[in-house]
């Protein structure tokens, strides 16, 4: 998992001790956590004790061919905007035969 950016306490009474507590379980049930910049991965050991390892996105070729179960590839995701051309990920998935995971918002 991609740890995109440094990871906050969620202050809101109720709502915020539910998002912690998914954000908890998430990261540690994951195999591998990466962070784009030190400071998310500080903020991810701080904050769950996680150890999250730094890793730029294209600069690890390791981090680069990661996939999940079933063979499933994972890529960070495109926004919505027509401009990312975000259906490029589903001829990619035709193509390859196999399925995508795309993460992020």
């Amino acid at each position: 998992m991609f740890v995109h950016e440094r990871l906050i306490d969620y202050g809101i009474p109720v709502l915020g001790s539910v998002v912690n507590d998914w954000e908890r379980s998430t990261l540690t049930q994951v195999d591998r956590v990466l962070a784009v910049t030190e400071e998310g991965a500080e903020s991810a050991r701080r904050k769950h004790g996680v150890d999250a390892v730094p890793n730029y996105p294209g600069t690890d070729p390791v981090a680069d061919r990661f996939s999940i179960r079933g063979g499933t590839s994972s890529f960070p995701s495109p926004s919505g905007t027509r401009g990312r051309r975000p259906w490029d990920y589903v001829e990619l998935a035709k193509r390859t035969g196999k399925g995508i995971l795309l993460v992020g918002n």
